[in-house]
C-alpha cells in the first residue's frame, strides 16, 4: 500500500492520471515503444509515396483518378528553333481515341547547300529549291513537289578548262616576257629558258647536213630517185624557214615587251610566220605524196646520210622549243609563278604560267553517287556563290563522265567525306558572268518536267 500511495503522489505531482485498469504505459494498452515504430513506419510511407509521385512527374496535391490517364505538359519548338510555352496539363481518358501523330517540322540535311524536308515516317524527302526567289516547290496532287534534281559542289574555270604550263626541258629562267592578267595570242612566247647550248646544236647540225647534201649531190639519180630527192630538199629547206622565221618572231615579240620595237615590226613578223608554216605544210605533204607513188628505188647510202643529218637538224630545233614556253591558244595568262633567274624542272607540281580563255565561263561539279542518274546532257543549272549571294547564273550540262572517280575539290570542314565516289559534270555559263576562276559555287540541277510530273500522275 505504501508502494500504491508513493505513485498516486508521483502522478498528482505531475498533473497527470493514471488510467483505469491499465498499465501506467498508455490509454489503449500499448507499450510506448510501439507507438513510436508505428509513427516512423507512417513517415517512411509517406516519403515512399512522395518519391515514387516525383519519379512519375506528378505533382504531390496531384491524384490520378482511376480509369483515366495522366497527360503531362509538352514542350515543342517553334520554327525559328526556339523553344514554345509548356501546354497546360490536362487529364483524358483512358477509353478516348488517341489523337493522329503530328508531321515533323521541315528540317535542313547535308552540307551541299540543299534543304531537305523529313515526313512523318522520318524518311527524307527529295531536294527543295534553294531559295525562295527561285521558288522552292509547286503545289500538285494537293501536295509540293521539288524542282531541283540534285545540287553538288563546283568550281569555275574558263571555257577550255586551265591550262598549266612547265617546261620540257631543265634549265635557268632567262626571262620571263608575261604577267598576270595580260591578253596573249597563239604562239606568243611566254618564257624562256637558257636555250644558248641547244641553238649550238642547232647551228652544227646544221653544218653537217650542208656536208652530207653535198656528197650526195656528186651522185647522179634519176628518174623517181630525183623526184623524191627535190621533194626532200624541198620540205627541209620549208623546216629551216619556219624554225628561223619563228626566232625572228619571237625576237621582235621580246623587243616590242621592252618598248624597243613596233606594231608594224610585229604584223610583219607574224605574216613571215605564217607564211612559212603555210609553206612547211605544203612541202611535207608533196614529200609524203612523192615517197607513196608506186616503184619507189630505195636510198643509197649518201642518201641516207643527209637524211639522218636532217633528223639531228629537227631534233636541236625540238629542244630549243621545249625551252620556250608558248601561249598554247588565245587567252589570259591567269597566274605566272615563273621568275628570272630561277632553275625549272619539268614537273606538273612546278606550273610557270596558269593559262585559260575567260571569254566565256564553264562550272566543274562533283555529283555524288547516289544523284549520277538524276543528271543528263542539256538539263539546265542554276549556279550560286557566297560572293554574289543576291544573284543567280543560269546555264546548261555539256559534259558527264561515263565512271565516277575520287573527287579532285577538297571539302573544307566536315561537310562532306573524302571516300566518296563521284560524278564530274560539266556545265557551260550563260552570257559573261563576273564569277572568277577558281570560285567554289553550289551548282543546282533542274528537275526534268517529265520527272517531276510522274509522282502526280501515281496520286
Amino acid at each position: 500500500m505504501a508502494k500504491t500511495d508513493t505513485e498516486a503522489r508521483r502522478h498528482e505531482a505531475s498533473g497527470s492520471t493514471a488510467p483505469k485498469g491499465g498499465n501506467g504505459s498508455g490509454g489503449f494498452g500499448a507499450p510506448d515503444s510501439t507507438i513510436a515504430t508505428l509513427a516512423i513506419a507512417a513517415l517512411v510511407a509517406l516519403g515512399i509515396s512522395g518519391l515514387v509521385n516525383w519519379s512519375a512527374g506528378r505533382k504531390p496535391w496531384q491524384a490520378t483518378v482511376p480509369g483515366q490517364t495522366q497527360t503531362h505538359a509538352t514542350q515543342t519548338a517553334t520554327p525559328s528553333g526556339s523553344p514554345a510555352p509548356s501546354t497546360t496539363p490536362t487529364t483524358t481518358s483512358a477509353l478516348a481515341t488517341p489523337a493522329a501523330p503530328t508531321p515533323a517540322a521541315p528540317t535542313t540535311a547535308g552540307g551541299d547547300g540543299r534543304k531537305a524536308t523529313s515526313t512523318a515516317d522520318g524518311k527524307p524527302a527529295a531536294a527543295t529549291a534553294p531559295s525562295a526567289a527561285s521558288g522552292a516547290s509547286t503545289a500538285a496532287a494537293g501536295g509540293t513537289m521539288p524542282i531541283w534534281a540534285a545540287s553538288a559542289t563546283g568550281r569555275i574555270e574558263p571555257r577550255d578548262g586551265e591550262v598549266r604550263l612547265v617546261t620540257g626541258l631543265p634549265g635557268r629562267v632567262l626571262e620571263v616576257l608575261v604577267k598576270a592578267n595580260d591578253q596573249v595570242f597563239k604562239g606568243d612566247l611566254l618564257v624562256r629558258l637558257d636555250d644558248e647550248d641547244a641553238l649550238l646544236k642547232v647551228t652544227a647540225a646544221n653544218s653537217e647536213a650542208d656536208v652530207r647534201k653535198r656528197e650526195r649531190d656528186e651522185e647522179q639519180a634519176s628518174g623517181l630517185a630525183s623526184e623524191r630527192r627535190k621533194a626532200e630538199d624541198a620540205s627541209a629547206d620549208a623546216d629551216r624557214d619556219l624554225f628561223r622565221a619563228r626566232l625572228a618572231f619571237d625576237a621582235v615579240t621580246t623587243r616590242l615587251r621592252a618598248g624597243k620595237a613596233t606594231a608594224d615590226e610585229l604584223s610583219a613578223a607574224t605574216k613571215k610566220l605564217l607564211a612559212a608554216d603555210e609553206r612547211a605544210a605544203q612541202e611535207k605533204a608533196k614529200l609524203t605524196q612523192t615517197l607513196a607513188k608506186p616503184g619507189m628505188p630505195l636510198p643509197t647510202r649518201l642518201e641516207s646520210a643527209v637524211t639522218s643529218a636532217r633528223t639531228e637538224i629537227s631534233g636541236a630545233e625540238a629542244m630549243v622549243e621545249k625551252l620556250r614556253l608558248r601561249a598554247p591558244y588565245d587567252g589570259v595568262a591567269l597566274a605566272v609563278a615563273a621568275k628570272a633567274g630561277e632553275y625549272a624542272v619539268p614537273s606538273p607540281e612546278a606550273s610557270m604560267v596558269t593559262f585559260g580563255d575567260i571569254g566565256s565561263l564553264r562550272v566543274r561539279a562533283e555529283v555524288e553517287e547516289r544523284d549520277a542518274t538524276k543528271v543528263r546532257l542539256g538539263q539546265p543549272v542554276v549556279v550560286r556563290a557566297d560572293a554574289f549571294p543576291d544573284r543567280e547564273f543560269t546555264g546548261v550540262v555539256t559534259s558527264v563522265a561515263k565512271a565516277l572517280g575520287a573527287p579532285r575539290m577538297t571539302a573544307r570542314g566536315p561537310r562532306r567525306p573524302n571516300d566518296v565516289e563521284v560524278l564530274e559534270v560539266q556545265a557551260s555559263l550563260d552570257g559573261t558572268p563576273p564569277l572568277l576562276t577558281g570560285m567554289r559555287v553550289d551548282v543546282y540541277f533542274k528537275l526534268d518536267p517529265a520527272s517531276a510530273a510522274a509522282p502526280a500522275k501515281a496520286k
